[in-house]
């Protein structure tokens, strides 16, 4: 009798073990897929939107295609500024109705039936940082030499990198036939190309800059250098009629080679821009009539000074014949140096 006792405890203990083991397990079973369902809820996937083809679908196709279309600019690798200012409204505007219809009561209605509405203001930062560097993108094209330019692709790249990470956070570009490749080449290429301009745009500031002071240089010697100009055929015949001492005239000619020299230092210390080497040679020359002219002219006239009383208008001519010659060549050749001078700054 006790046997039997001891035998149907044993029976029902064991069918207690078992049935503890099997709630035990529907109950872990239960908590993983409830922890399951709630992760799932949590961070939903544009997995989900595919296999459930939510109304986001059409929107996100929409900018793909939209940004996608900007390439049709671009052939070869090369950049066509004017097709891309053509395209560039409408995806503009194709954007716009995207953003005004995620506002519309019907889509909002039909996005919360999936749970979707939070994706709205997410995809809404992205559209409006798209909107923003096309915009800006246009404005650069139609104004090139901007002075602000680098400070505009500066903006432009953080428009870019804005729209791109708020489109990521929504778009998984692995789950849908159509991604943003061609949008994102047509973006790096616009950036790249205005990044070229912004180049071209500083070396030709340096040029024109190079320019300026070359200008700014020349003007000053040049009217320095007219100042030294002068023709003493008219001072050496009133000292010969009046009988006077040639020191004032020898005195005048030292004067002007010490300003001649400090001329033709400065004129030689002047940083010279590409296209100015016509200019510079024509100025050059009348130096080197002038230095000439100045040195033969004193020669004479130390001569004349040194045979005051004892010359005759022939000794005289032939005395002055070589500075005369030197100073015609110096008006001829500031002659050509104007003319030269005035077309370089009508450049």
């Amino acid at each position: 009798m006790r046997a039997e006792e001891n035998e149907n405890n044993e029976h029902i203990k064991d069918n207690n073990t078992k049935l503890y083991r099997f709630l035990l397990i529907v109950s872990i079973a239960s908590l993983i897929s409830i922890l399951l369902l709630a992760i799932n809820n949590k961070t939903l996937s544009l997995d989900f939107l595919k296999k459930n083809n939510t109304p986001l679908d059409s929107y996100i196709e929409d900018i793909h295609t939209l940004n996608n279309n900007l390439y049709s600019a671009v052939d070869k690798d090369k950049f066509n500024v004017e097709k891309a200012l053509t395209i560039i409204p409408d995806t503009v505007s194709g954007l716009h109705k995207i953003k005004d219809d995620l506002n519309t009561s019907a889509t909002k209605k039909a996005l919360a039936k999936d749970e979707l509405t939070s994706y709205i203001p997410t995809l809404e930062i992205g559209i409006d940082n798209n909107i923003k560097f096309l915009n800006q993108l246009a404005l650069c094209f139609e104004n090139p030499n901007a002075e602000d330019l680098s400070t505009s692709f500066t903006q432009l790249a953080e428009y870019k990198k804005t729209f791109m990470e708020y489109y990521s956070k929504v778009i998984a570009k692995d789950n849908y036939g159509t991604d943003l490749k061609k949008g994102e080449e047509f973006f790096s290429l616009s950036l790249s190309y205005l990044n070229e301009i912004i180049k071209l745009n500083r070396e030709t500031n340096i040029l024109v800059s190079q320019r300026n002071d070359f200008l700014l240089s020349i003007d000053n010697i040049v009217t320095d250098f007219k100042k030294l100009n002068t023709d003493y055929t008219e001072i050496l015949k009133r000292v010969r009629k009046e009988n006077s001492s040639y020191e004032g005239i020898l005195t005048g000619i030292d004067n002007d080679s010490e300003a001649f020299v400090d001329i033709y230092h400065d004129f030689n210390s002047i940083a010279l821009p590409k296209d100015s080497i016509e200019v510079y040679e024509a100025f050059e020359s009348c130096l080197y009539h002038y230095n000439s002219y100045i040195q033969n002219l004193r020669k004479a006239v130390y001569k004349e000074s040194q045979i005051k009383g004892e010359y005759i208008e022939e000794d005289i001519s032939s005395l002055y014949k070589e500075s005369q010659n030197d100073f015609q060549l110096l008006q001829t050749a500031l002659h050509e140096f104007e003319s030269e001078y005035s077309a370089y700054k009508d450049q």
